[in-house]
């Protein structure tokens, strides 16, 4: 296939080959007997996945919301690779694709974010803890405690303030140990507010269980 073809183009030739031989959703039932069963979704998979090499950034975007759409561990594992793109807008992209796959290994495909470095990385970063935050999965709100112990400050601080929106009040030990530890007044004051407002949050539980 023509790899300077546009993404639609790519894709509606991959459909076109599977009707062709008989294994699209219109296949006649003869036709589906006399060949074997192709994924089409595992095809379309594996060309998206090479239109995220491509040389076009807005092919590699589109590539990363399609195969968030196709999902499936495979679209994971290709989206993940999406994170270290060289052009910003689609790392923020697989960002968002793998916030709203939330599976399991999609939670864990972000962590791949806090390696990052150059002049986009903070801001991505930021992304990924309002990501964990929103999912609020165990795993999720686990890595934001692991990373209250990052090398830098400003992810340290938003973790702290992720922790506190999330309303994760089992992460009070880690922030205690956190603000204790910290060296940067301006992170040591955002995870003091943090632990704060959920030890505040904790006590109100207490005292609701107790009425």
């Amino acid at each position: 296939m023509n790899a300077n073809l546009p993404l639609p183009l790519r894709l509606a030739a991959v459909c076109t080959v599977a009707l062709l031989h008989g294994c699209g959703p219109f296949a006649c039932e003869q036709g589906a007997q006399e060949t074997a069963p192709f994924d089409e979704a595992a095809h379309r998979r594996t060309t998206l996945e090479q239109v995220t090499r491509a040389s076009d950034a807005e092919e590699r975007l589109e590539a990363v919301y399609e195969l968030g759409f196709i999902g499936g561990a495979g679209s994971v594992e290709a989206v993940r690779t999406a994170l270290r793109d060289p052009d910003p807008d689609v790392a923020e992209a697989a960002i968002q694709v793998l916030e709203d796959m939330g599976s399991t290994e999609a939670v864990e495909a972000l962590t791949d974010v806090f390696a990052l470095t150059g002049e986009d990385a903070e801001l991505l970063k930021q992304s990924a803890i309002d990501a964990l935050s929103i999912l609020e999965t165990p795993r999720a709100l686990e890595i934001l405690s692991e990373h209250l112990q990052d090398p830098d400050p400003l992810v340290r601080a938003a973790c702290g303030e992720a922790l506190a929106l999330a309303e994760a009040t089992q992460a009070i030990p880690d922030l205690q140990a956190a603000v204790l530890a910290e060296s940067d007044a301006e992170a040591r004051e955002v995870l003091g507010d943090a632990l704060a407002e959920l030890e505040d949050l904790a006590a109100m539980q207490a005292e609701g269980m107790e009425g």
